[in-house]
This record gives C-alpha cells, sequence and structure tokens, in this order.
C-alpha cells in the first residue's frame, strides 16, 4: 500500500480510509500506470502511508479519503486484534469487544484519528509543508468521490471504466476493496465517547453518530 503520484495530482493514503480500493482503482482507469507512480520514501522502506511532509513538493494537487470516525475506529479495533504486528498490549488484546476496548482503553487511544488526518493533510503546523489537500473524497462514497476529485484535479482516465466503478463495482473482480469481515455494531455510550474525542472530523466533515444503528 502506498501513496500515489498521478500527472496532475497525488495521492495520500490515510490507513483504513479505503486506499486499497482507490489504488486499484487508480490502476484499472489508467491513472497509474507504472509501479515507479506509487510512492514509498526510501527513508521509511515498505512504508505506504506517507504524510503529507514525507511526500514530494510540487505543484501537483494533493486528495485523501476520510471516513465516519466511528466505523474508523471499530476497523482500527478488529485489525489490531487479528495482526502480528498489533499496536495493541496484552491486555488490550484481550478484551472481548469494541465497546469494552472503548470503555477501558479509550482515553488512551481516542483522538489520535482528528491528528492523524490533520498530519496527513498537511495542516499540523509542527510538521510544515506545501503539501496540503485540497481535494477530499469520503471512503462512504469512495467511487463517486473519487471521479469528482480527479475531475477537478484535471487528470486522465477511462471514463467508461470509472463509471463502471460508480455503478456495479462488485463486476470489477480484481478490485480489491479490502474489506474486513468484523461486527459493524457500537453501543451508544461508545459512539458517544468516539464523538466528543473526535468531534473536529464529525463536525468538519457532517458526520454523524448515527451509524450501526
Amino acid at each position: 500500500m502506498s501513496n500515489a503520484i498521478l500527472s496532475r495530482s497525488k495521492f495520500i493514503h490515510i490507513p483504513k480510509c479505503g486506499g486499497t480500493a482507490i489504488q486499484s482503482a487508480l490502476w484499472y482507469i489508467g491513472c497509474v500506470k507504472d509501479k515507479s507512480q506509487m510512492f514509498t520514501d526510501a527513508t521509511y522502506p515498505g512504508f505506504g502511508h506517507l504524510f503529507a511532509s514525507q511526500m514530494p513538493e510540487d505543484d501537483r494537487s494533493n486528495f485523501t479519503f476520510i471516513r465516519n470516525p466511528i466505523t474508523w475506529w471499530n476497523s482500527f479495533y478488529h485489525w489490531n486484534m487479528r495482526q502480528k504486528l498489533s499496536r495493541f498490549n496484552g491486555a488490550e488484546l484481550k478484551t472481548k469487544s469494541f465497546d469494552e476496548w472503548v470503555a477501558d482503553y479509550g482515553q488512551f487511544w481516542l483522538g489520535l484519528y482528528t491528528r492523524l488526518v490533520t498530519r496527513y493533510a498537511g495542516e499540523d503546523t509542527d510538521f510544515p509543508t506545501s503539501n496540503k489537500v485540497q481535494y477530499w473524497g469520503k471512503t462512504e462514497y469512495l467511487f463517486r468521490d473519487l471521479k469528482v476529485i480527479l475531475d477537478a484535479a484535471e487528470e486522465e482516465y477511462d471514463v467508461a471504466k470509472m463509471n463502471t466503478l460508480i455503478i456495479k463495482p462488485d463486476s470489477v473482480s480484481f478490485i480489491n476493496k479490502n474489506e474486513q469481515a468484523y461486527p459493524r455494531q457500537a453501543s451508544d455510550s461508545t459512539k458517544d465517547i468516539i464523538y466528543l474525542t473526535e468531534k473536529p472530523i464529525f463536525d468538519r466533515f457532517g458526520y454523524s453518530t448515527e451509524v450501526y444503528n
């Protein structure tokens, strides 16, 4: 998984925000034609989630995708519960549910998503960069938003293939959606805690806690 450099724009991949599907789509519609466009800085070998300040500074516009903080944290929890390189400690790995983890460890983790979005978008003043994100997409409207962004950035792409992704995404078998099989649920108290700690994202992008209802 890597950030991507296109003809007129750069894709900055925020973890757990549909980036793998976006990368597959960029190959499919012809925006990416060569592996050299999938940018991984030599300073960070094998690490594709580069922050804006780690990307080449040029005259290309920058775009990224975000998602509802509640679904982001749910995905983050279940990903770490299954990975050998989990960021969780032993006690966290023994939690029985997303709700339990938020109740017991939320004070340590929550708020991180807002900070990460700020840093990936080039808006963190501690890491100044000219690579500010101009175009934002939502994972919830992945391919539709991707088309809008590519049009705004004046990228050339295969229109017919792009329309196929929007209308019949399941017909494109090799598009890696990177979908995780995990319980899509959270208690009201969990939603409230995440809303309070990630309020800047909810407010800025118009998200609500009405998920998993």
